[in-house]
Formats: C-alpha cells, sequence, structure tokens
C-alpha cells in the first residue's frame, strides 16, 4: 500500500473531483469523499453525530469542573 499524502496534497490531487460533487448535493452521496485524516484509525465503530457531540461536551464539562477545582497561584 502506499503512503497518504501529505496535508496540502490531499486537497490538491481530490480537489477539483469534490467540487464537482458538490455541485449536484443530490447526487453527490454517491462519489463524495470527505477526508478525515490520520485519526481515522482510532475510529473502531460508527457513531451517530449526536453521540460525537455529546462526547465533547461531557468532556468540556470534565475539562471545566477539573478547572474550576484548582487552587489559584498566588504570587
Amino acid at each position: 500500500n502506499p503512503s497518504s499524502l501529505g496535508a496540502p496534497l490531499q486537497a490538491m490531487v481530490a480537489g477539483e473531483a469534490m467540487h464537482r460533487a458538490n455541485r449536484y448535493p443530490d447526487k453527490s452521496q454517491d462519489v463524495c469523499c470527505s477526508p478525515v485524516g490520520q485519526i481515522v484509525g482510532r475510529m473502531n465503530q460508527p457513531q451517530s453525530s449526536r453521540q460525537v457531540l455529546m462526547k465533547l461536551v461531557e468532556e468540556y464539562l470534565d475539562a471545566v469542573e477539573r478547572l474550576n477545582s484548582l487552587q489559584p497561584c498566588e504570587d
């Protein structure tokens, strides 16, 4: 298998085809391409958009809670 192209080259190679497919949104599901980047290797199961957003919200709330629990630095 060839290695994947770097970030700007991926769009350069597929950009024109993606642009043309987006002109016809009712038919583009058959030909559309959505690059996901290197993180695709960590995707193990399908998730709905709702699940992804809920996880982001939960992680945000956890981070805010941790930050709020920190003691302020005194000079």
